[in-house]
């Protein structure tokens, strides 16, 4: 097995203001290692956002991270379902993430 096989999920966090994205390959989406993501490669590295905006993803809508924005002030939304669109920047990003394993799988 090789190491990268172990990794099945791909997080991104993407600045809306300067476009600059941050992805991380994970073994697991549990709240724990996404809380960590969130707190050691954004929070620290680019101080805390003034809003974070999701995308349906049900394991980002839980206690643990409902205390991390309570404690630092921070705005949770959740992009609708029904309309994928309203969040333009992370449509942007999908499509270049898309386009890019296209080419790799090719």
């Amino acid at each position: 097995m090789s190491r990268y096989s172990s990794n099945r999920y791909i997080l991104v966090a993407t600045n809306y203001a300067t476009k600059w994205v941050e992805v991380k390959a994970l073994h697991t989406n549990i709240t724990v290692v996404i809380t960590k993501f969130l707190y050691d490669h954004i929070f620290t590295r680019f101080g805390c956002p003034l809003t974070i905006v999701i995308n349906q993803g049900t394991h980002l809508i839980n206690d643990v991270i409902r205390y991390l924005t309570n404690h630092f002030i921070l705005k949770h939304i959740s992009s609708t379902v029904y309309y994928p669109q309203g969040n333009g920047q992370l449509e942007s990003t999908n499509k270049i993430f898309n386009t890019l394993f296209t080419k790799i799988g090719e």
